[in-house]
């Protein structure tokens, strides 16, 4: 019978105390969540950084006396991709 822990005692052989040590320190200590609780995890974090997204530069898109300098071509491609990402990260995990 072979049992793992995270000291690896003197009697195991050295490869498998360095294996023990890429399992990580607290494998032996915490259990994987399920697959429910991990699936409800990405959605929040989806919706947190969709919600950062637009908090964050919604009030520049509509008062654009507020911006810097004039919104650029490249600028708007590279809001509404990386948004449509954020969007399709959303349908994947959900």
């Amino acid at each position: 019978m072979h049992h793992w822990t995270c000291f690896a005692p003197l009697r195991y052989k050295i490869s498998d105390f360095f294996r023990s040590l890429l399992e990580g320190p607290l494998s032996c200590f915490t259990r994987p969540l399920s697959h429910r609780a991990s699936r409800w995890f990405f959605v929040g974090m989806a919706l947190v950084m969709i919600a950062t997204s637009i908090v964050g530069f919604v009030p520049a898109i509509v008062d654009p006396a507020t911006r810097r300098a004039p919104l650029t071509l490249l600028a708007e491609a590279h809001g509404t991709v990386f948004f449509m990402w954020l969007l399709l990260y959303l349908a994947q995990v959900c």
